[in-house]
């Protein structure tokens, strides 16, 4: 099932997801956050080492300006 698949990628690649509110209910039930705002407190609260965000695209680019290169 699709939903073991996911499962299994979101731990072998150390991954979480970011939903937005307005993602269909189908993408939200995969995510690991669901918000209207993204903070990035969720990002950064977590040991994730690839997030995936699923909706806005000011999330993503709000996201890389606050994350740090290593």
């Amino acid at each position: 099932y699709i939903e073991d698949e996911i499962a299994a990628l979101k731990k072998e690649k150390e991954a979480i997801i970011l939903a937005h509110y307005y993602v269909p209910d189908e993408v939200q039930a995969y995510a690991d956050f669901v918000a209207i705002l993204l903070s990035g407190q969720e990002a950064v609260e977590t040991d994730a080492k690839i997030i995936v965000f699923a909706g806005v695209d000011l999330w993503v680019e709000r996201q890389d300006a606050q994350s740090t290169k290593e």
